[in-house]
C-alpha cells in the first residue's frame, strides 16, 4: 500500500483511495494468492480499507481554517487531532473485530482504549529510538537504542 501511495503521489494522483487499495490487495494476491485466507492479510485490509472510507468521507476537523487568536488555534487543532486519533482507533478496531473473533475466538473490548493509552508511548518514545538506532547502526551505536526500544514496546 505504502508503495501504490508513493506512486500515486509522484504522478500527482490521489494518494489515499479505494482503488490504491485494490491496487494493493490485488498486487499482494499476484506474488501469494494464498495470504487471503490468513488473519494479517483480512484485518490489514480490513482496517486500511475502513480508515480511507472514512477519510475519503471527510469531517469537519480535516479543514483548517484559520480563526481566532493563536490560543484558539492550538485548541482546535488539539481538538482535531485527539478526535481523529479516536476515530480513526475506533474505526480500524471495528473493522477489524469481526476477523479477530472468527479467526482468534476473542473479542477485545477495551482495544481503542488499550491504543489510545499506548499511542504517546509509541509516538514520543518507540518511533524516535527505532529510527536513531537505525541512524546510528553503520556506527555501532544501535544496542542500547534497541534495547530500550524493546523495553517500552514490551512495556
Amino acid at each position: 500500500m505504502v508503495a501504490i501511495v508513493l506512486i500515486g503521489i509522484m504522478v500527482d494522483r490521489a494518494a489515499l483511495t479505494l482503488r490504491n487499495l485494490a491496487l494493493a490487495a490485488l498486487a499482494v494476491l499476484l506474488v501469494a494468492p494464498e495470504s487471503v485466507v490468513h488473519p494479517s492479510f483480512q484485518m490489514s485490509f480490513a482496517a486500511t480499507l475502513a480508515l480511507v472510507a472514512v477519510y475519503e468521507r471527510g469531517g469537519p476537523w480535516i479543514g483548517s481554517g484559520k480563526r481566532g487568536s493563536i490560543a484558539g488555534q492550538a485548541a482546535a487543532w488539539g481538538l482535531r487531532e485527539l478526535t481523529t486519533l479516536v476515530l480513526a482507533s475506533l474505526v480500524a478496531g471495528l473493522a477489524t473485530t469481526p476477523f479477530a473473533a472468527y479467526h482468534f475466538h476473542r473479542l477485545a473490548p477495551y482495544g481503542v482504549l488499550a491504543n489510545l493509552l499506548a499511542m504517546p508511548v509509541v509516538s514520543v518514545w518507540v518511533m524516535p529510538a527505532g529510527l536513531l538506532a537505525l541512524i546510528v547502526m553503520p556506527f555501532g551505536f544501535d544496542g542500547p537504542l534497541w534495547r530500550s526500544w524493546e523495553q517500552a514496546s514490551n512495556g
